[in-house]
């Protein structure tokens, strides 16, 4: 597993062969989608290596796990993790804290970069497109079957990418890149609920108020004769 928390605005030649080259040798790339006070263009759009259709590019999440306008958005984000005031080793930071105001996807990177090595060490027989498909498939999401430009395929969750199963029936992202929407040709038609009438619907009343009435007889029994007792033991 390869972290890359840097981004580039510029499409070089040299550095797609590096990821292709990478990939092919059995490592999985996870790049930063780009933070706007850190680059020399703010402006959404793709960043590099994270567009590269083999590379995971990641955005950067604030406290409440929301998207925020530190982050650049664009074609290249596939996942979204946290990035703000994240778990670290920084000097001076208090707790183990990186305190800071702004999210960074470099932070957001590492995690899943941390994900994609538990996936990787889980299946270690797997290809990286399978590593891929396993942690984007399973990212937490409104839409199962679609990316958007803020959070990509959703937000991270390691526990779902080691347990699902690989089939040609996942939705979202397959192996190739491509979405494979959700088949629903076969619940097109609709659905009518008929009411089914219960031809011992008439013997199941009698038998009940006769049970009903057989109990409030014996009820009364009952309290008569214990009444009864009672004034025999008082004479």
């Amino acid at each position: 597993i390869i972290n890359i928390s840097l981004s580039d605005t510029r499409n070089i030649p040299e550095m797609q062969q590096a990821v292709s080259y990478a990939e092919t040798h059995g490592s999985l790339i996870i790049a930063s989608a780009g933070n706007r006070l850190t680059s020399a263009s703010t402006k959404d759009g793709e960043r590099y290596p994270a567009a590269y259709p083999e590379v995971i590019g990641v955005t950067a999440l604030n406290t409440d796990l929301q998207p925020t306008d530190d982050s650049v958005h664009g074609d290249q984000v596939d996942i979204a993790a946290p990035g703000m005031q994240t778990a670290g080793t920084i000097p001076g930071g208090v707790d183990c804290v990186f305190a800071t105001d702004a999210a960074s996807s470099s932070f957001a990177t590492a995690y899943v970069s941390g994900e994609a090595a538990l996936v990787a060490s889980m299946y270690p027989n797997e290809l990286p497109v399978q590593w891929r498909q396993r942690i984007l498939a399973t990212a937490n999401r409104a839409d199962p079957d679609n990316r958007d430009q803020l959070t990509g395929w959703g937000i991270m969750d390691p526990m779902n990418a080691v347990s699902v199963t690989l089939s040609g029936n996942l939705r979202g992202p397959q192996l190739d890149g491509l979405s494979k929407p959700f088949q629903s040709s076969s619940y097109q038609d609709t659905i009518v609920l008929h009411p089914t009438q219960d031809r011992n619907a008439r013997t199941k009343q009698i038998v009940a108020i006769a049970a009903i009435c057989v109990l409030c007889l014996w009820s009364i029994a009952w309290i008569v004769g214990l009444r009864g007792k009672r004034q025999r033991t008082s004479v």
